[in-house]
């Protein structure tokens, strides 16, 4: 009886190692910095495959090249050319709740899948670092000199950024978490009787 407890306990510890998501890892980066601009700035960035991601975070590159995040920043999932004073949560997928650290950061709840395209734009101007080349293949970059002028893509230039997000554990692997815990349970209600 006690080495099925064992086996049950065993199996239990990696379910749960399964169902926990792992840390959070790199989705989307561009590493160049060679140039800089002093805009508001909007980038689109291809996903890494897998998903589908919570926990998003997103940051642009300073002029020091630290982590650089100022006022709230939109996700969408097209081109979005309007005005960043026009920028809204009920516009766009999701707005970011913080700014700490120089990284804006998501709710939890707000999921993006892999592989897919996203844009991303800031309602507030940056001095961020980049390049006059685009080097990065999974976007572009985009600039509006003044709150009240539209963004424009700027397929000769890009930004220097990170995007992160931790892969959201699939239903089956909570489910098979779950039948861990009641045959676990069920064994334990055995061995009383």
């Amino acid at each position: 009886m006690r080495s099925i407890v064992s086996a049950a306990l065993v199996a239990l510890v990696a379910l749960f190692a399964l169902a926990v998501p792992a840390n959070a890892g790199l989705l989307a980066s561009n590493p160049s910095a060679t140039g800089g601009a002093t805009a508001y700035l909007g980038q689109s960035a291809t996903l890494a495959a897998g998903g589908p991601f919570n926990n998003i975070t997103f940051n642009f590159y300073d002029f020091n090249d630290a982590p650089l995040a100022l006022g709230t920043l939109y996700i969408f999932s097209t081109e979005y050319l309007g005005t960043p004073n026009a920028l809204s949560a009920a516009s766009s997928l999701a707005a970011s709740i913080s700014n700490a650290g120089g990284v804006y950061a998501f709710d939890p709840s707000v999921t993006l899948n892999g592989g897919q395209q996203y844009f991303f734009y800031s309602d507030t101007i940056l001095s961020s670092i980049g390049s006059n080349a685009n080097p990065y293949p999974g976007g572009t970059v985009y600039f509006a000199d003044a709150s009240n002028l539209n963004f424009f893509a700027n397929p000769d230039q890009d930004a220097k950024f990170t995007l992160n997000g931790t892969a959201v554990p699939e239903p089956i692997t909570l489910a098979l978490f779950a039948a861990g815990l009641a045959g676990l349970g069920a064994t334990r209600r055995r061995k009383k009787v």
